[in-house]
């Protein structure tokens, strides 16, 4: 199972709310990390590299393991007004980050967000140390 800490911002420590990600792929949430966005040198808190606003990304996958995890979990770090913008310009038109989502899912099938996810938790296992050799090991004691 995946640790708890994985899902929290290291910022607020709270789980993710609006979770995006830096192009040295850390996470955050949206509201802690735009007040470092401000700034006129803008680092990412872990590793210092630089960032600027426009070079924020939401993170889709994580917000759907966390709204699976636990739909309406009260430890969420709790919004702003200033939360992070639902919608996107598409080449002149702005739609809702929903439709865009679900006209995603009926062109492209849940196969590949089910697959997308289990690269992100293969990826927390690793990072965590876990491996198949390791699981193979448990399983047999």
């Amino acid at each position: 199972m995946m640790g708890e800490s994985v899902l929290e911002c290291p910022i607020c420590l709270e789980l993710f709310n609006d979770p995006v990600m830096l192009p040295c792929q850390h996470c955050f949430c949206w509201q802690c990390i735009s007040i470092c966005a401000k700034r006129p040198k803008a680092v990412c808190p872990l590793c210092n590299k630089p960032f600027n606003e426009d070079n924020i990304s939401r993170n889709l996958i994580l917000e759907q393991i966390l709204e699976n995890k636990n739909p309406s979990d009260p430890k969420k770090c709790k919004p702003s007004d200033e939360s992070f913008p639902k919608t996107f310009d598409l080449g002149g038109s702005s739609r809702p980050q929903q439709q865009v989502q679900k006209q995603t899912e009926q062109n492209w099938g849940p196969t590949i967000l089910a697959g997308a996810a289990g690269l992100l938790i293969g990826a927390v296992g690793v990072a965590l140390g876990f491996t198949a050799n390791s699981a193979s090991k448990r399983a047999r004691r």
